[in-house]
Parts: C-alpha cells; structure tokens; sequence
C-alpha cells in the first residue's frame, strides 16, 4: 500500500481487523496515553498500557486516521445502539427520555480523540473534521441515519460550530474526570454535504480496499481475549510478574530496555513457554507482544 493510501481514514471492522492489528494495538495504547495519563481517568488504568473496555467487542467500528507510517493519529468508535451500549448501562439514568435510543439505524459513538493538536491532513485539514466527515459518509452509506452517545462538551461545541443539530438527551453531567451530555445527532446527505461545505474539504477521506494494509502474518489482536488476559495480570500481579514486567519492557521509551525484553520475548517463543497460558490466553499474548514491539 502506497504512503498515500495511509494518510486517509480507515475503517476497521470484523471484516478487516486482521489487516490492522498493529494500529488496533496502537489505538488501544493513545487512548490509555490520552484518558488515562492526560485526562486522569485513572479508573481505566491498565496493567498492560491499553485501554479497552467492554465495548470494545467484534461489534465495534472504529474510524482511525493514519499518517503516512501507518501510525495512529485520531480514532472515534462506533458501536450498534441495539444492544449493549453506555447509554444504555453507565449512562442510562442521567436520561431525560423514556429510554435511550435502540434502533437498527442508530449508533453510539464513543472513545473519540485526536493524539496531537498539530495533526493536520494531506490537504491542511484539521485530522478531526476528515474523521467527522468519513463518520457522517460510511454510516449513511450503511443505512445508519443516527448518531448517538454520550459525549464532552468540547464535542458538542465543535459540532455547534458546524451546523448539526443535536437533541439533547440529558442535562450536563459531572462525571469525576470532566463534563458531559447524552445526545443524539440525525445526519443525512444534505448535512453532509453542508458540512463538507463549511470545512472547505472536497476530497475523499475514506481508505478503500486497494488502499488497506497487507496482514501482518501471525499477528492477531482482538480486544476482548487482550482485555480479559490485561484484568488477569492486573488481579494476579504476583504470579505474572515476569509477563507484566515484559510487557511493560516492551513498551518502553528506553531503546536498551526494549532491546533487552525482545531478546527474553524470541527466548520464550522459541522454547514455546507461552503455551501454559492456554490457547486463548496465548493468542491475546501473542496480539499483545507482537504489536507491543512496533
């Protein structure tokens, strides 16, 4: 895939993830760097330095805008709202409605950020309004005619300042670390349209197929088995301690650190210690190590 076909935004889904399994990775670090470490969501420390909850399942969607490595520069994530959603588990009491929206043709959205400020795209846009925009696009292009979920209220202000107009479904909330509104946001062609037209972006924003990466042979990141083996080593510390503390290495600032803990990685795989952590637990180390290191 040429660098060109990176600088776009892709959308990573069920159908796609094994092509993407360094960014998920990656995603999954900016975020426990952003919420955690920034923002002070301390309730999101992770063990292994990802953040992931329970929404992170095969289900979710995430748009994530790429540079011309193929590294992360913004995500937001998106998730059916007829089902297991925020609004309808953390956030369902702060609603005003009778009950919050689940419908086929509405989806949460969640986890939105972008890494730097600085980020601006090919053609001088701001990376959060490309984001935006290939949301608003791929939903319409899949029968999606809602967008909802609970959101900052600096989102709220940004999509103020472009013209939607969104139904409030809670007054502000304080949630500890920062403030917060339920909302839901109909979308259509000619908010699109209007929006493209406010942002001065024409271009296309969405990577297409020809423009994805090549699978990365015998790397598998899937959120929900790296979850469960990150809450294993964060209740069981003391019988982990070596993995955590490779783990950790790995992921290291310090270059003769992380040259060290690759060495003791290959150590393990080639003697195939990994195995005693069974067949699931070793796939999500597997995701976890393989992307760690890049």
């Amino acid at each position: 895939m040429s660098a060109e076909g990176f600088e776009m935004i892709h959308i990573i889904n069920r159908s796609n993830r094994k092509r993407y399994s360094r960014q998920l990775a990656q995603m999954h670090k900016l975020r426990h760097e952003i919420f955690v470490k920034r923002k002070g969501w301390t309730k999101l420390s992770s063990a292994i330095g990802m953040e992931i909850d329970r929404f992170d399942t095969k289900l979710a969607t995430y748009y994530v805008k790429l540079d011309q490595e193929g590294n992360v520069l913004a995500s937001i994530r998106s998730v059916p709202s007829k089902g297991f959603t925020m609004l309808s588990t953390l956030y369902k009491d702060i609603c005003t409605v009778e009950a919050p929206p689940a419908s086929e043709d509405n989806w949460e959205l969640s986890r939105y950020f972008v890494s730097e400020r600085k980020f601006v795209g090919d053609f001088g846009h701001p990376v959060k309004y490309e984001l935006f925009v290939a949301l608003i696009e791929h939903s319409l292009s899949n029968g999606i005619r809602e967008l909802s979920g609970f959101m900052e209220t600096f989102f709220m202000q940004r999509a103020a300042q472009l013209g939607w107009k969104i139904e409030l479904l809670s007054g502000i909330h304080d949630y500890g670390e920062g403030e917060g509104v339920a909302m839901n946001l109909r979308i259509d062609e000619e908010m699109l349209a209007e929006t493209r037209r406010r942002l001065s972006l024409h271009h296309k924003v969405i990577a297409g197929p020809q423009e994805m990466p090549q699978p990365t042979v015998g790397v598998t990141f899937e959120a929900e088995e790296v979850r469960a083996l990150a809450h294993m080593l964060q209740n069981q510390p003391d019988s982990n301690g070596d993995l955590l503390n490779l783990i950790q290495s790995l992921g290291s600032s310090d270059a003769e650190e992380v040259r060290q803990a690759e060495g003791v990685l290959d150590r393990w795989i080639a003697h195939e210690e990994l195995k005693a952590f069974g067949s699931k637990k070793t796939t999500a180390l597997h995701g976890i190590l393989s992307t760690v290191r890049h």
